[in-house]
């Protein structure tokens, strides 16, 4: 029979623990409760795990506060590191060098607060209200933005600008919906409009190295998710064929940027909903369940497959099954390599799993 078995203090951490038949383990620990509120994302940095609380302060939807909140990430007293905005929310944010860099919509600019708290700094105006910040290296911070006209999406444009504050510089002005970037070694790198991968060296344009997988339309693969190490990148692309089923048919490919070399290192037969990368391997969230016979229940988020590819090929490696229910959100967790770190919704809990990769790695 299977319990959950929970003793938590507010604020605090706690530990729940699964018994599978006779095999007890650790399922996670929950390091604080949050605010049932709008939580868009989380970061984590060596020692802490960052997340915004957005919370009504006036009559409409726009006149909120954003609340900076961090925890240690072994667990210990949650500060609260300051209001960073009363006028609206912030919706993705990146940490590097110490700083918090976000996008405040209401404020209509690209900001950052020390990761201690302080005050807040403005680095430059960014009036689009759909920008984010997306992605930092060692010199630049990279916004994307996407300007509308009524509900139609007229234009997409990436730009980047000193992380200390300066002039903006453009680096794509197009049409296609651009997601999931990260940076390799002062590279950017995204998701094209045509689900392909491309890339943006510190000089020069921006250059497809990844087209759509495979030449014949039935069994060509689209990238749908895009992580990466310090050297390389990890492609997740599904198999585009005439069924609702066979989208669920999942690849990772690994992709080194210094020489464009690829290596496969696992299939399955799922749908990835989150993924981040570390030196020792690829961590992924999966849902596996037929989208021909959805769950009963639609309220209820089905579990969730927590698993690692291990970057000398070994294949899909599972860590833990989550809960049916968890309510983990599009970019609400992170990962150290050692641990996965996510907010829990529907619970309102920033919650550590622990992986055991001795078995795994040694």
């Amino acid at each position: 029979m299977k319990t959950i078995v929970a003793a938590c203090l507010l604020l605090g951490a706690c530990s729940s623990e699964e018994n599978l038949g006779d095999t007890p383990r650790r399922a996670y620990t929950t390091l604080a409760h949050t605010a049932m509120q709008q939580n868009y994302d989380l970061q984590t940095d060596g020692a802490y795990v960052y997340w915004f609380v957005e919370s009504t302060t006036g009559q409409t939807p726009d006149d909120s506060r954003s609340t900076l909140f961090r925890v240690p990430k072994a667990g210990g007293d949650v500060e609260r590191l300051g209001v960073v905005s009363s006028t609206g929310p912030v919706i993705r944010f990146k940490i590097a060098d110490g700083y918090v860099y976000m996008h405040r919509q209401g404020d209509h600019d690209i900001a950052r607060i020390a990761t201690t708290g302080g005050s807040i700094e403005h680095l430059i105006d960014a009036p689009e209200e759909t920008a984010e910040v997306v992605a930092i290296d060692d010199t630049s911070v990279y916004v994307v933005e996407e300007t509308t006209h009524g509900d139609e999406l007229t234009r997409t444009t990436l730009w980047r600008a000193p992380r200390a504050g300066g002039s903006r510089e453009d680096l794509f002005v197009g049409f296609p919906f651009l997601s999931n970037f990260n940076t390799v070694a002062g590279t950017l790198s995204w998701i094209g409009s045509a689900e392909d991968i491309w890339i943006k060296a510190p000089s020069g344009s921006p250059t497809q190295v990844l087209p759509m997988f495979g030449s014949d339309a039935s069994t060509q693969r689209l990238a749908t998710y895009l992580v990466s190490n310090a050297d390389s990148l990890f492609v997740f692309s599904t198999r585009q064929g005439d069924s609702q089923t066979s989208y669920f048919d999942t690849a990772l490919t690994g992709y080194k940027t210094a020489d464009g070399t690829t290596t496969e290192l696992g299939t399955y037969s799922g749908m990835t909903v989150f993924a981040a990368a570390s030196t020792n391997g690829v961590y992924a969230g999966d849902i596996q369940f037929d989208p021909n016979n959805p769950p009963a229940d639609p309220t209820m988020s089905p579990p969730i497959d927590i698993v690692m590819y291990p970057l000398d090929g070994r294949g899909r490696q599972l860590l833990w099954t989550s809960p049916a229910g968890n309510n983990f959100g599009y970019q609400q967790f992170d990962s150290d390599g050692s641990a996965l770190y996510w907010i829990d919704q529907t619970a309102g809990e920033i919650n550590r799993t622990d992986f055991d990769l001795t078995s795994i790695l040694q």
